[in-house]
């Protein structure tokens, strides 16, 4: 065979080599990308069905969040050992409570409240609660009228820091605990103390 025929041979055993791995190279870009096709396809229809899951199920009722057994709580506050109107007082869930917000009470003219649970209906979770108290009024003493905003009118605490201290330290605040058994707890009673003027 003369040089030119090998010459031709080599380019053209060359160009064949070189077609077969464009064919092989096309053949794997078009599996991946159909495979994408696929997986993609997949988790399309996947998605789909979850929606419709979740549709069904809320058509059914969905979930609903677990009712909370509610019992009586009420009691007495005194500031500076007499009837103390107008406090604020707050019963935030310690330990295992089961509940997911806190409750509240305002005491009347003569200490004595009420509990009302987080969802404005009369009662509480039972468990254990920290209590906090407050009781604002106005620079010169006088109390909060009902569209003061204690912000704009820098309102200052009346009840002292032991006991209107939301984070209390260890010591104090079991002072400020209160148990609220399965059957409630109607006697609660508090005698607490103003600031220091």
């Amino acid at each position: 065979m003369t040089r030119a025929r090998l010459a031709h041979f080599d380019a053209s055993h060359r160009g064949h080599d070189f077609v077969r791995w464009l064919l092989i190279a096309s053949n794997h870009w078009f599996v991946r990308k159909g495979l994408r096709v696929v997986s993609f396809a997949f988790r399309f229809v996947g998605g789909i069905a979850s929606l419709m899951l979740v549709s069904l199920v809320s058509g059914c009722g969905g979930v609903k969040a677990p009712v909370e057994k509610l019992v009586n709580a009420s009691g007495v506050i005194k500031l500076d050992g007499k009837p103390a109107e107008a406090v604020r007082i707050r019963f935030t869930p310690i330990n295992e409570t089961k509940t997911v917000g806190d409750a509240w009470a305002v005491t009347k003219e003569d200490g004595s409240f009420t509990v009302t649970h987080w969802s404005n209906k009369e009662g509480v979770t039972p468990g254990s609660y920290q209590i906090t108290f407050s009781k604002l009024v106005k620079q010169d003493g006088t109390p909060l009228g009902a569209n003061d905003s204690p912000a704009l009118v820098q309102a200052k605490e009346v009840i002292a820091p032991q006991w209107s201290n939301p984070e209390p330290d260890q010591r104090i605040a079991v002072t400020r605990r209160v148990d609220i058994p399965e059957s409630g707890k109607t006697d609660i009673q508090f005698s607490i103390a103003s600031a220091k003027k």
